[in-house]
């Protein structure tokens, strides 16, 4: 590709970008509405970064390059350390049997946001663009810093996630839901706040027939 159309390139991810951050907000406002939980990373961001794009502005590139690098790392080390530490394999295939409409829905989900960025960040590596922001005395190195950042904060929180939830206050906090809902469960905790000697933390019980939320306090 010519380096000439480096700006189609930036136009088309820029629509992508504005479309998707378009119907994230739309559904963001539909969950506020129904009183359901919303997280997103694109959303309002998304439209501003598109806009930048389709002015063809070197500069926003740059930056979404390296968001891109961020995310696409991050989302992968969540994937692969931090999901299976918040919702283990059973508790996935409980929901799986239990729900496998809303189940195959967050996981295509999650599947469609990570090829998302791995093309965005594919298209703003192409060799027209790479050689534009060159021109523009940018560097053309991929951004190793923030794959490595992306990598590292996942490592952070799951060295952090797996010393409180298999520590002691874990282990307390099974215990006490446990003690709540019987033996006939398995528990994955979902969440946990703690105070000197006082806590509380939301339990998933879960077994191949029901799944539960269970609330404690200490």
């Amino acid at each position: 590709m010519a380096m000439g159309n480096y700006r189609l390139i930036l136009k088309r991810v820029g629509w992508v970008l504005i479309v998707t951050g378009v119907l994230d907000v739309a559904y963001m406002i539909y969950c506020i509405a129904r009183g359901m939980s919303y997280s997103s990373s694109f959303n309002v961001f998304a439209v501003v970064a598109g806009v930048f794009l389709l002015k063809g502005h070197l500069g926003a590139v740059r930056l979404i390059t390296r968001l891109t690098a961020f995310m696409l790392s991050a989302s992968l080390g969540m994937l692969l350390v931090l999901f299976p530490l918040m919702q283990p394999p059973g508790l996935w295939f409980a929901r799986w049997r239990l729900d496998p409409a809303s189940t195959l829905l967050g996981t295509v989900l999650m599947i469609a946001v990570m090829v998302l960025l791995f093309w965005i960040y594919w298209q703003l590596r192409a060799p027209s663009v790479v050689q534009a922001r060159v021109k523009a005395g940018q560097s053309a190195s991929p951004p190793r810093a923030a794959f490595l950042t992306g990598a590292l904060l996942v490592a952070g929180l799951a060295i952090v996630m797996h010393f409180i939830l298999l520590g002691g206050m874990g282990a307390k906090a099974v215990q006490l839901a446990q003690a709540k809902a019987g033996p006939s469960y398995e528990y994955c905790i979902t969440s946990m706040s703690w105070g000197g000697e006082h806590g509380r933390a939301s339990v998933i019980a879960y077994n191949d027939h029901e799944i539960k939320s269970v609330e404690v306090k200490w």
